[in-house]
């Protein structure tokens, strides 16, 4: 569990943009507007949960969506128990909360990728031809190789906290993005953010008050 934890650290904070790759919904589901949705980032790294937190609670708002962060009612002193369902739930309901959004590390995988060669053409040179002078070209060839790369699946799900019956019954939509060979601080958390409230808009999964005068 640590190990997974700690993955999730550097793939939410580290690497390029994810595409959503696999998604599933609902069979009676076609969008829903809700008043407010909670963002929960599954991790026991309160800066990382934290950071894609506010990221995408951020975008859901440029959006016209009301929305607030998990870290600002489980905060880092929340027990066992406070991270319960039923209990959540409760939270969400003093807070006017109708929708939530879990996000979450599910798998890692490694591959193998064959990158081949290329080649390209440099100038080395000038020659004179009669009155004229000419560039003179030559072709530079860079070897084939192999490639190990990590991929790191996050998912994110969306459930209607007004539905108690059950968990399965709340959840509405549900996606997983890949990231690659994850390699450098900065923007992650930014582009999964806006790779995932953008997805949600554009394929009307969340409707606001602007997604229906833009798309």
């Amino acid at each position: 569990m640590k190990k997974v934890l700690l993955l999730l650290v550097s793939v939410l904070l580290v690497g390029c943009a994810p595409s959503m790759e696999y998604v599933w919904k609902k069979n009676d589901f076609t969008g829903k507007e809700f008043k407010k949705i909670a963002v929960i980032v599954i991790s026991k790294d309160f800066a990382v949960r934290s950071a894609v937190e506010q990221q995408v609670v951020q975008d859901l708002r440029d959006e016209g969506i009301d929305a607030v962060q998990g870290t600002t009612f489980l905060t880092p002193s929340a027990t066992k128990s406070d991270w319960q369902t039923e209990n959540i739930a409760k939270k969400l309901e003093a807070l006017g909360v109708d929708g939530a959004i879990g996000i979450s590390l599910v798998n890692v995988r490694d591959r193998t990728d064959y990158v081949p060669g290329d080649s390209y053409m440099y100038p080395s040179g000038y020659y004179r031809y009669g009155r004229y002078v000419y560039r003179n070209y030559d072709r530079i060839y860079t070897p084939s190789y192999y490639e190990n790369v990590k991929e790191y699946v996050i998912e994110s799900n969306l459930y209607d906290v007004m539905v108690t019956s059950d968990k399965e019954n709340a959840l509405l939509w549900k996606g997983q993005s890949t990231l690659q060979n994850p390699s450098s601080l900065g923007g992650a958390a930014s582009s999964y953010a806006g790779n995932l409230v953008d997805y949600l808009i554009k394929n009307k999964v969340l409707l606001s008050q602007n997604s229906k005068s833009t798309y």
